[in-house]
């Protein structure tokens, strides 16, 4: 592989990196420039004839035990096999803690792990249309937008790093579910332009019914995707009442990448 320069992605960057999200095989829209003083960071691998090769989407939050969430590393076909890959991983971790979701049993899979990253967890992408909502019991509670103020107790109530509940573009919108007191019960960052929500947590199942219906105030669309996390008793509650799954994929994690001959290592997607 030629000389790989890694730098910010750009606006004229953008269609390049729109033609390899496609490789993702994934709902939702390519991911566009980060705020400049946002926790979002779009790395592109750029190589000797000054093409983009690849690129990195990550989300960032210092002070996390895994400060790196990876959301998006892909590869040009062209250029797989040549380490493209793993220096944007590398530039990615940054010699920090990163996880991301990816298939296991795939080629991603093989590769993740010969880095030595393990699974710590399931999520599971559901697909529901709104009018499943009205046969679902309801748990009563107060649902509503989200200040920034208010994002770091409900990131803190569940085990969420803030920079994961904290939008990137003007689409994305952070929820909340409380009780009487305050207490957090669920909380969402909403992508109008998916439609979906990512993350989705929920404290009791039940709680996802007024938690969809204030989805719905802001959504356009007639359907909702939802990344579950960790959650089989949410996922189970929602597939009972029409909501379709697309995919389960391990949520994988390492503390330190292990080094590797990029020759020998599976290529990634």
């Amino acid at each position: 592989m030629n000389a790989l320069v890694l730098r910010e992605g750009t606006a004229e960057d953008l269609p390049r990196i729109a033609e390899l999200y496609r490789e993702l095989q994934v709902d939702g829209p390519p991911p566009g420039l980060p705020p400049v003083a946002g926790r979002y960071r779009l790395r592109v691998a750029v190589d000797t004839q000054l093409s983009v090769v690849g690129y990195s989407y990550a989300e960032h939050d210092e002070t996390s035990d895994i400060p790196i969430f990876l959301r998006h590393l892909v590869t040009a076909p062209e250029a797989r096999g040549r380490g493209v890959a793993r220096k944007l991983l590398e530039d990615a971790s940054g010699g920090r803690a990163i996880q991301l979701n990816t298939d296991r049993e795939g080629p991603n899979g093989a590769f993740y792990e010969h880095l030595g990253f393990v699974q710590s967890g399931l999520s599971e992408a559901l697909r529901i249309d709104f009018r499943d909502v009205d046969a679902m019991p309801v748990y009563a509670c107060s649902t509503g937008l989200l200040s920034a103020e208010r994002l770091a107790q409900f990131a803190d109530a569940f085990a969420l790093p803030v920079a994961r509940l904290t939008p990137s573009r003007a689409a994305q919108l952070p929820i909340g579910a409380w009780d009487d007191d305050g207490a957090p019960l669920g909380v969402a960052l909403f992508d109008s332009a998916f439609p979906g929500c990512f993350p989705f947590r929920v404290a009791r199942p039940a709680i996802a019914t007024a938690f969809l219906r204030e989805v719905e105030r802001h959504a356009i669309e007639k359907h909702l995707s939802l990344m579950v996390e960790d959650d089989e008793a949410t996922c189970g509650f929602l597939k009972a009442f029409g909501a379709e799954s697309r995919i389960r994929l391990p949520l994988l994690a390492t503390h330190r990448l292990r080094t590797f001959d990029a020759a020998v290592a599976p290529p990634i997607r």
